[in-house]
Formats: C-alpha cells, sequence, structure tokens
C-alpha cells in the first residue's frame, strides 16, 4: 500500500506547533569550528522546534558526541529551559544500551546544551521513506525499543513522544531511543499541580499519541508509551499512519473514536492482533507493562502461538484482561476491609501500650526519686529488651534511662566527691588507715559507673602507696600495722584482676575478698596480657584449696597457648610440647607461680624456672570440672620485682 499523504505539522509535537521554529533564523546556526565549553562544532546534525542538534567533539577525550544546543531565544523562556533540563536529567538517570546516552549537561556563552552519544545511524523514519521495513526488521526494531522502554520504566521515566523520528537504528541494526524532552519523572512530584505538565494539556507527536494523552498528557501514564509504539509498529509494517488527519485535532479525535483498521493486503493475523492490543483505546486493555509486550511479541515472532483470527485473539485477551481487572477490584475491597480492620485494632492496641507504658515510667521514675537507681535502671532495661526496637516506647524509655543515669552520676558525685578528697588527703599524709576507712565509707548507693571507676582507681592507687611506703620504710610499716593495709591491697589486687576474666556458665564462679570459688564445670579467659596491675608486679602466685581431695577426674586447668598446668589427684603437671613436668605434689594447698620475661612465660617448680609459653601464644584461659558438692578456692596474690623465692603458703 502506498503511503497516506499527511500534512507536515500533525508529523510534529504538540508543543513545537504552536512555537515558529526558531531554528529557521540562520543566525542561530553555529559556524563550524567554534568550541563551546570544550566542545568542538563538526556540523550540523539537524534542526527541531526547540533548537539544533550538531556533530561535536569533546576536546578533554577527544571523543565524537551529539551536542544538543537550545535555541537563544526559547532559552529566554522558563518553561523550554525547564523542558530541555528536563530532558538532559531524564536522560542522564537512565543507563540502557537501547538509550541514547547522555553524558553532560551546561551553559556557556549565553547557550544551553547537553552532550550525548553519537549515534552512526539512521531515524526509523529515514527507512520508511527509504522504501519501507520487512516484518522481521520491524518486530526486531519494535523489540529493542520495547526493551529500552521497560527500563525507562522500571526507573519511573515515561517517554510520551515514541515515534519513527525518535527511534534510531545503527549500521548493525542496534536500536537507540532519542529524544526525552517530553518525558515525566513518574512519582508524586511530577503529578501535583506545581509539575511541569499542567492537568488538561497535551503533549506528545499526535499521529503517535494515545487517546489518553490526547485529552490530557498529565494523566497518561507508561501504557501511553505502548499506544505509540503500537502505532509507530503499525507505520512500520503498512507504510501508513493508522489515523490521518488534516490537522492535530483531527487526529486525536479519530484515534479515541474510531476503530482501527489495516490496509489490505496488510500484515498476517496474529501481527495485525499485537498491534491492536497495545492500541487499545483502553489503556486497561493494553498489556500491562513493556515486559509483558515483550512476551506477546515473542509469541508474535514464533506464530504458531496466535490464532488465525485476530478478533477472537483480542476478544480472549480483553476477556482475560477483565477477568484480572475484576479479581483485582475485589481483592481491592477486601484489603480495605482487613486494613481498616488492621487499623482499628492497632489504634487499640496502641493506645493500651501507651498506658501500661506511662503506669511503668511513673513506677520507674518513683524508685529513681527515692534513690534506687540500680532497680530502676534494672528494671527499665528488662522493659526495652521487650519492645520493638525503634518504636516509640522503646525511644522513650532510652530518654528515661539516660536521664536516669545522669541524676544517679550527678548524685554521686555530689555525695560522694567528700570520700574521695579525705581520701586523697590520707594518701598523701600516708594516714592509710583513715584513708582506707574514707574508700570503704562510700555508700553503696552512690556506685554510679563513673563513681564506680573512681572508687577502683583509688583502690589501686592505694595498693601502690602502701607498696611504696612499705618498701621504703619497713619498720615504720610495721610500727604503722601498714601490714594489714598490704594485705588489702593484695585482696584489692585479687579483685581487679578477677574481674577482668569473663566465665562461662558466669554462675559457677563467686568472688569474695580475692579469692575465686570454682564449682561444676565451665571456661574463663583473661583478657589482658598476663602481668601485674603495676610495674612492680612481674609474677602472680596462684594457691588452690579444694573443699575435699580431687579425685580422679576432677581438675582445674591453666592453659596458655598450647600449654596447659592441671591441678588434680596428681597434684600440679606442666604439658608443653607434648611431655609431661610434674610441678608440686599433692597436698591440701597447691601454688602455681606464673612470671613474664621478655621471652615468654614461665613456671616455678620448686627449685628451677620451667618455659611455659611463648609472649605471642595469645590469652591466658582456665576451665575446671568438679564433682557436685566440691569446690575450689583459688587466691592470687602479687609478686615484687625483689621477690625471689616463692613465699611461705598461706
Amino acid at each position: 500500500a502506498s503511503p497516506a499523504p499527511a500534512p507536515a505539522d500533525t508529523g510534529k509535537t504538540v508543543a513545537d506547533s504552536v512555537v515558529t521554529s526558531a531554528s529557521s533564523v540562520a543566525g542561530e546556526s553555529l559556524e563550524r569550528g567554534r568550541v563551546i565549553a570544550g566542545y568542538r562544532i563538526e556540523g550540523l546534525l539537524g534542526k527541531g522546534g526547540m533548537g539544533q542538534v550538531y556533530r561535536a567533539t569533546q576536546l578533554s577525550v577527544q571523543r565524537p558526541v551529539a551536542l544538543k544546543v537550545l535555541s537563544p531565544r526559547l532559552a529566554k523562556d522558563t518553561d523550554f529551559r525547564e523542558r530541555f533540563l528536563r530532558e538532559a536529567r531524564a536522560a542522564g538517570g537512565l543507563h540502557h544500551f537501547n538509550l541514547i546516552a547522555v553524558h553532560d549537561v551546561g551553559e556557556a556563552g549565553g547557550l544551553m546544551f547537553f552532550s550525548m552519544e553519537l549515534v552512526e545511524g539512521r531515524t526509523v523514519k529515514d527507512l520508511i521513506t527509504a522504501g519501507g521495513l520487512g516484518i522481521d526488521q520491524s518486530l526486531d526494531i519494535a523489540r529493542q525499543t520495547l526493551l529500552a522502554l521497560a527500563y525507562a520504566h522500571q526507573h519511573g521515566v515515561i517517554h510520551r513522544d515514541i515515534k519513527p523520528d525518535n527511534i534510531m537504528v545503527d549500521a548493525n541494526g542496534a536500536v537507540k531511543v532519542a529524544d526525552l524532552g517530553l518525558s515525566r519523572i513518574d512519582d508524586a512530584s511530577s503529578r501535583d499541580d506545581g509539575g511541569s505538565t499542567h492537568a488538561g494539556t497535551i503533549m506528545g507527536t499526535p499521529l503517535y499519541m494515545s487517546p489518553e494523552q490526547g485529552r490530557d498528557a498529565h494523566a497518561a501514564d507508561h501504557r501511553s508509551d505502548l499506544y505509540s509504539l503500537g502505532a509507530t509498529l503499525y507505520h512500520m509494517v503498512c507504510n501508513c499512519v493508522p489515523f490521518p488527519g488534516k490537522t492535530p485535532v483531527e487526529v486525536v479525535l479519530k484515534s479515541a473514536t474510531q476503530p482501527l483498521t489495516f490496509p489490505e493486503p496488510g500484515p498476517p493475523p496474529q501481527l495485525r492482533t499485537f498491534i491492536t492490543t497495545l492500541m487499545a483505546k483502553d489503556p486497561a486493555e493494553r498489556p500491562a507493562s513493556a515486559k509483558d509486550a515483550i512476551e506477546l511479541l515473542d509469541r508474535v515472532r514464533r506464530t504458531d502461538s496466535f490464532t488465525a483470527d485476530p478478533t477472537r485473539r483480542i476478544r480472549r485477551y480483553i476477556h482475560r484482561r477483565r477477568r484480572l481487572r475484576r479479581l483485582a477490584q475485589a481483592g481491592g475491597a477486601l484489603l480495605i476491609s482487613l486494613a481498616v480492620l488492621f487499623l482499628t485494632v492497632s489504634l487499640v492496641s496502641r493506645r493500651m501500650a501507651s498506658d501500661a507504658w506511662d503506669r511503668e515510667s511513673s513506677r520507674i521514675v518513683k524508685l529513681a526519686d527515692d534513690n534506687n537507681y540500680v532497680d530502676a535502671l534494672a528494671q527499665l532495661q528488662s522493659d526495652i529488651e521487650r519492645m520493638p526496637a525503634g518504636s516509640p516506647h522503646a525511644r522513650s524509655a532510652e530518654e528515661l534511662r539516660a536521664k536516669i543515669e545522669d541524676s544517679w552520676e550527678a548524685r554521686s558525685q555530689e555525695r560522694g566527691a567528700p570520700y574521695l578528697a579525705a581520701f586523697d588527703a590520707a594518701v598523701r599524709d600516708k594516714r592509710f588507715n583513715e584513708a582506707w576507712k574514707s574508700l570503704k565509707d562510700i555508700p553503696s548507693a552512690l556506685g554510679s559507673p563513673k563513681m564506680k571507676q573512681a572508687i577502683e582507681d583509688r583502690e589501686d592507687a592505694f595498693g601502690h602507696a602502701i607498696d611504696e611506703a612499705s618498701a621504703a620504710k619497713p619498720a615504720e610499716a610495721k610500727a604503722q600495722n601498714w601490714e594489714e593495709l598490704a594485705r588489702q591491697g593484695e585482696m584489692l589486687f585479687a579483685n581487679a584482676l578477677w574481674r577482668e576474666f569473663s566465665f562461662a556458665p558466669p554462675d559457677t564462679v563467686q568472688l569474695r575478698d580475692g579469692i575465686a570459688r570454682f564449682t561444676g564445670s565451665g571456661r574463663g579467659a583473661y583478657s589482658k596480657a598476663i602481668q601485674g596491675a603495676r610495674s612492680r608486679h612481674a609474677e602472680l602466685d596462684f594457691f588452690l584449696r579444694p573443699t575435699a581431695p580431687l579425685s580422679k577426674g576432677q581438675q582445674w586447668q591453666l592453659i596458655l597457648g598450647a600449654s596447659v598446668v592441671t591441678v588434680d589427684d596428681r597434684g600440679a603437671t606442666l604439658v608443653r610440647d607434648g611431655r609431661e613436668e610434674p610441678l608440686t605434689s599433692p597436698s591440701g594447698t597447691l601454688m602455681v607461680r606464673l612470671r613474664r620475661t621478655p621471652s615468654g612465660y614461665v613456671l616455678y617448680s620448686g627449685d628451677r624456672w620451667l618455659p611455659f609459653a611463648n609472649s605471642g601464644d595469645g590469652r591466658l584461659q582456665l576451665a575446671w570440672k568438679l564433682d557436685a558438692g566440691n569446690h575450689l578456692d583459688v587466691m592470687v596474690r602479687p609478686v615484687y620485682l625483689g621477690d625471689r623465692a616463692p613465699p611461705a603458703k598461706p
């Protein structure tokens, strides 16, 4: 069939038709060789209602590009500037093989421009004009265009101007979809009254425009692009437009009211069915997405899966779509009812939870007001663990915890400061008995985290001061009864050391007065290097006393790397490198002395030191296994650098 004549203006967009083509003014064309923001003009590729497209070279990377320049006259109009920038932004955010890529957008010398991929090829319009397209080539172009649309729709971009002029085919048959100047970003901001497309606006090219886009471009969705592709495919295989007319309004009216017909002889029935489906006047009767359209197109190309009767095929497709729509509507009503029920239950539950939290928080605040901070924070932590993370009540509980902790800290610092000051003064004057009393007189209710740390720091300082005073003046130490205070210092050291262990299960170890009582079975790991809390402590003595003699199968082990000291019914034994070395024989109280040297760790064995482990062998670990009813008390004490012989058993 020969192509039906159509007026030239029906091939333009409606937005273009209301603008006198500024590009026709010769003075607006850019001369060859001119450089704009790093792009050298090589020649004019084409003109349109909004400006010109030039072949150019991006000088920084010597890359050939297409440079689209907005007409200087239109650049003064806010609407056209926005449309030009919208095309650049829409294309710049999409990266797909079948979409022309945008590289850069800018403004220089009073010119707005953007650079894009240069496609060496022809438009589908040029191919139709040159003698038409075969069915196979037309379907291949349609499929590649659908791939580009599926990607754009997935990223919220609707093209709104699919037509032969905007589909390019390169020498290898690859399709590139161009001109996103009428595109819309399909989100809430693009559909409000402040958007660039207002209700009632007609945008697009009438010959290929969907009926709903002809009525109101603002209301058209992604299925309008499928209609435009159907009209373009019609033109490719029939060599004429589906609804010719003398004016844009006549074309729009025909597409909205007249049935689609095909010239004879025309395309095969199965292809007519596909085109008719894409061009259904009701968007709900078109494929739901570009991906669905690709599936239908692939069935067309297989041919045998399509009925030879296009009318029957259309009826079956439409009936299925209507049935699915009715099911969706019924399901939607059910979902709305369930949502209302859920919302009601949720509001009631939320109100009940809010009332319960109000009562609980009031009770916790009262505990804190009564200076019972430990119980208040413990109850609050228990409540937080039961609350959904990030919920309003959980956030409220976290805020309440921060306030209680701050209040506890402030009260502890205020009430505890005199005790700490008295301790510092007494230690400075070597009045150690008074210092010790000042520290122990601090009420437990003042044990906030920072105050507890301050007390531990002073306990350490107290032991250090006792050590120095005893070493400097032993006679005076005896006269002042400092030996008892020294034992108190050792107990403080032992308490600090045991606190650095993590035990599992925790309830198998109880600490009291520097002694750890082990029961049942468990393991423990020390978090620091094996050395005294202060530099003068070079060694550690472990004294072990079981309630009843250890029978076979009961044991307590000290482990470092691959070396193990085992205390059992045989006494203390060292196992290193597969060899056993006895340390002590069984007795009521066993002692294990551990020393850290520059080369590693050694153990004392009666009259000599035995290698135990290397410096890099990891953390000290404990393991024990005791019978029910039996327990093992372990006391640890530091040994000073000047103390070389093992002390007497306690």
